[in-house]
């Protein structure tokens, strides 16, 4: 019996802290939070504003194809050299969004059509992308792209 009322006891101190975490956490808070800054940093490519490239990309930044795990990334001086002088983006947007944050980090995971030119050549794309983001000094920073070209759910 004496088992039976411990149990008892954490099982209700256990569900007692449960809404005092969540409280603090704010849920939902932190992911809109990130899925701002994708749209800020989206913007910021479209406007080819260095200056906030500049505080959304964090120094190590790096872009990647999924499909491609050995193949060197694209560093973030070449990915903001692009996007301010090689890049026009004349239409882009997030076709869906979901954010999931662990604390100071966070997943982005995204559907992404744009269109535009790359040194002189038009485009036309919808992809996948895998953003992560870290949370410094208050302020969230991405740190990596993963991208791949966007596949409809099978049936």
């Amino acid at each position: 019996m004496r088992s039976l009322v411990t149990l008892a006891t954490l099982a209700v101190l256990a569900t007692a802290a449960i809404p005092a975490a969540a409280a603090e956490r704010q849920p939902g808070v932190d992911e809109q939070a990130v899925l701002s800054q994708e749209v800020r940093w989206m913007d910021a490519m479209t406007r080819q504003d260095g200056p906030v490239l500049d505080q959304v990309l964090a120094p190590e930044f790096t872009l990647a194809g999924l499909g491609a795990p050995g193949r060197p990334g694209v560093p973030r001086a070449v990915w903001i050299d692009n996007a301010l002088h090689h890049l026009v983006v004349q239409s882009e947007r997030f076709d869906e969004t979901h954010a999931s944050v662990f604390g100071d980090t966070a997943v982005v995971n995204a559907v992404f059509s744009w269109r535009g030119v790359f040194n002189g050549e038009a485009f036309t794309d919808k992809v996948t992308l895998v953003d992560v983001w870290v949370r410094r000094g208050g302020r969230w920073q991405v740190v990596s792209r993963l991208v791949e070209g966007y596949r409809p759910p099978e049936d």
